[in-house]
């Protein structure tokens, strides 16, 4: 992925009481960047600051034949109503060190900050290596960010393990891009719910750039188990790595095998699709932890997260006993919602699960009520959209909606059971 790294990014703000010191400590750092740059073309370096900023860096930082010194403003890239903007200056700068490269489409890049000063001589490829980048690294136990970002990106943490260490740093566009894609939600972008998690855990550091670049790129890679290639998990769970910019083909190794849970539990794959009440049954057994929960986690919990189906010639022929199992099926989840209790002692007394205590948490883990909710097609179109995407189906939505679909019967027992 790594050939060379001709491009640098210095995010800066001069503060107000600070100004001269800061406008120093940059130009010293370019400075010593053109003494030590050995590389026949110049070292592209790209300096982000807020607007009141830039004309003055503009007009001061010294110049370098062999350093090529851009100053943009931040608003070339984060829209005046951005989320960005609410952030500390602390964050908005490592933000800048992910967002702007991604954007441009840069490659391998080298990070700074403006209290860093260049000492030895390097060209392009000397922080390259059989394609990979000489990375400063840490021992993640150092620093407690490390064990919020796992949190919040949705990895384990092990304290025994390395992540990138502090500026100066080498990192890649599209990995950058990756991490960033990685908290995009529907409309909430990057932005906003990186924001939120930094007023969630006031009063500690809740990411830097480089536990969120180190804690996404830990997902790649990784052993994912399903009973059968070609299964609804599968093609659910590729769905979801998409969505978060992982290639569900080339960044992970499928592994199918109806033991897959038990696989899991023995440490043999990294993650599994699961439904209660065996999530219920790992959880108790302190096994893995949730990274995706489509009952909450949007914006799979906005729509049905699963369908009934039926012939279609046998529909025809007996619409009355389809909608009576249609209207079973639909009492049966407000049952389910209004005396979950009843309905967990139901589960253990037919024998479809041991445990009254994990039944019942699967029955309020679950949202049944909300069936009234949801629209049907929106969902079915939703999936077809991302299905088609990672190649699962061929269809587009349209023709599976048409040729597929039949709400008739749903429609009528939505007004029928109103209460």
């Amino acid at each position: 992925m790594f050939s060379e790294i001709r491009q640098a990014i210095l995010p800066l703000a001069l503060r107000k009481l600070k100004r001269r010191g800061d406008l120093e400590r940059a130009g010293l750092l370019i400075e010593s960047l053109a003494k030590h740059w050995r590389d026949s073309e110049p070292l592209q370096v790209l300096i982000v600051s807020p607007e009141r900023d830039a004309s003055l860096l503009r007009e001061s930082l010294p110049r370098f034949r062999n350093i090529e010194v851009s100053v943009r403003a931040e608003g070339d890239f984060f829209p005046s109503f951005s989320r960005f903007y609410m952030m500390t200056g602390w964050y908005r700068q490592q933000m800048v060190k992910l967002h702007v490269p991604a954007k441009l489409g840069f490659g391998g890049y080298l990070t700074l900050d403006s209290d860093v000063c260049c000492v030895g001589d390097f060209d392009s490829t000397t922080f390259i290596e059989n394609g990979r980048a000489l990375s400063r690294w840490e021992p993640k136990r150092h620093h407690t960010w490390w064990e919020s970002a796992a949190d919040i990106v949705g990895v384990p943490y092990d304290a025994r393990t390395h992540g990138l260490s502090v500026t100066p740093n080498i990192l890649h566009g599209d990995l950058a891009r990756q991490a960033l894609e990685h908290f995009n939600s529907g409309p909430v972008d990057a932005m906003t719910s990186l924001g939120f998690w930094v007023v969630r855990r006031i009063g500690s550091i809740a990411w830097t750039e480089y536990s969120l670049y180190t804690s996404v790129g830990e997902l790649k890679g990784k052993k994912i188990g399903v009973r059968a290639l070609g299964s609804s998990p599968h093609g659910l769970l590729s769905a979801m790595l998409a969505h978060v910019g992982l290639d569900p083909v080339k960044d992970v190794e499928w592994v199918a095998d109806p033991l897959f849970v038990k696989m899991f539990a023995d440490g043999k794959v990294d993650a599994i699709e699961i439904v209660p009440p065996a999530s219920q049954e790992l959880r108790a057994r302190k096994i893995g932890h949730v990274i995706v929960n489509n009952a909450v986690d949007r914006p799979w919990s906005d729509y049905f997260c699963c369908m009934l189906a039926g012939q279609r010639d046998f529909i025809r022929k007996n619409p009355v006993a389809s909608k009576r199992v249609l209207r079973a099926m639909l009492k049966a989840n407000d049952l389910c919602s209004n005396q979950p209790e009843q309905s967990a002692k139901y589960l253990v007394d037919k024998g479809f699960t041991p445990r009254y205590d994990l039944a019942l948490e699967a029955l309020h883990d679950n949202i049944f009520a909300k069936w009234r909710d949801y629209d049907a097609e929106d969902t079915v179109r939703f999936y077809a959209l991302r299905l088609h995407d990672v190649g699962f189906i061929k269809s587009n939505p349209q023709k599976l909606i048409a040729d597929g679909t039949d709400w008739r019967f749903f429609n009528e027992l939505r007004r029928e059971l109103k209460a």
